[in-house]
């Protein structure tokens, strides 16, 4: 049976693990977050509504979910290398686009958003932004220019005004990388976000854009701060510091240790038992914020409301023993999705379950 534990080294080794510094510049007051754990709540994996997604032949397979966009009761999924639809009861209905070097094709497709009801799939390989209908008929396509900063995408969000913003390429160690841009509409180089550099070369794909407060939050993995990209001050700020009191890694515990070697290190059954584990899938509206973080090898999702600052945590459990959340977690404008995997067959699609926010409220 894959363990959860195994589940992140792997994870986080494949989809990797982006590195930024800030330069302390901005000096916005955090809200501090402190997780309950003595008041943690059990949520059965099985109130929701489970969607296991339907194989049917190699066409349909998905091997790891990067992200999840909904056309009305149509879910369109990105995967590892190809973008496929589903309904909401998990019956395949077909695949946006094809793998392949013509203009209407991908080869490496890193992000996706849509709008309009049409699908923007961002091609890392082509360097490019693809543009699909909802049957996943080929429209148009838009060139990510070069520039004289060397600056370029590894992924790609639209933002309410219609620019993209770019979660960016390492430069190398010579360069002070600027973690995020925004380019037009039409490709070009706007300006940089002020507030945080790259470190290294990787990348990370779970970053969650906001469309209803046109924000980003970004969580370096084994870091307690999450950060906030504001795009009307075009600046990355210190938004939350989530307080996991004595459950934490201490800065001595994780001195001198990359991504990797941290996983590793909290893989240990000490460190399983009695430390939480590192933020994903932030993501946060108008009136709450909401991340995914492991702790005695289960997920927890959190929920922070920031009218009245409270905290509530679950624990996503299946009584039945079957289904396992992972840390991937999408959000739609009502609901959020947890992807599982069912422990008795490792050969199925993911299994999606889905809630709606309200069911959190109650």
């Amino acid at each position: 049976m894959r363990k959860l534990q195994l589940f992140l080294i792997f994870t986080a080794i494949a989809s990797l693990h982006q590195s930024c510094s800030e330069d302390n510049s901005n000096s916005l007051e955090m809200e501090n977050i402190q997780i309950p754990f003595a008041k943690v709540e059990v949520l059965d994996i099985n109130e929701g509504k489970v969607i296991p997604l339907e194989t049917k032949g190699e066409e349909s397979m998905i091997s790891s979910i990067t992200n999840i966009e909904a056309i009305q009761d149509t879910l369109v999924i990105l995967s590892t290398h190809s973008i496929s639809k589903f309904d909401e009861s998990g019956h395949f209905l077909g695949t946006i686009g094809a793998v392949g070097h013509a203009s209407s094709e991908y080869t490496d497709t890193r992000s996706m958003f849509i709008s309009d009801r049409k699908i923007h799939v961002f091609d890392w390989g082509g360097r490019k932004i693809n543009t699909y209908d909802p049957s996943g008929n080929f429209l148009s396509k838009q060139d990510i220019n070069s520039n004289e900063n060397n600056i370029y995408p590894s992924s790609l969000f639209r933002t309410n005004e219609g620019s993209l913003l770019s979660v960016n390429c390492y430069q190398g160690q010579d360069v002070l990388t600027p973690a995020f841009s925004i380019f037009s509409s039409s490709g070009d180089l706007a300006y940089d976000i002020k507030g945080m550099y790259k470190k290294d070369g990787t990348t990370r794909n779970e970053l969650r854009f906001s469309p209803s407060t046109n924000t980003l939050l970004y969580a370096e993995a084994f870091n307690d701060t999450i950060y906030r990209v504001m795009l009307d001050k075009a600046e990355a700020v210190k938004a939350y510091y989530i307080d996991y009191g004595e459950y934490k890694f201490t800065e001595a515990e994780k001195s001198g240790k990359n991504f990797v070697e941290m996983c590793q290190y909290s893989n240990k059954e000490e460190f399983i038992k009695t430390k939480a584990g590192p933020i994903f899938c932030c993501y946060e509206t108008e009136e709450e914020m909401m991340f995914v973080f492991i702790f005695q090898k289960k997920l927890h999702f959190v929920r922070y409301d920031k009218n009245d600052k409270a905290t509530r945590v679950f624990r996503l459990e299946d009584k039945t023993g079957h289904l396992e959340a992972n840390l991937f977690v999408a959000y739609t404008k009502d609901n959020v999705f947890f992807s599982c995997v069912d422990t008795k067959s490792m050969v199925n699609n993911p299994i999606l379950v889905k809630f709606s926010f309200e069911k959190f409220n109650k």
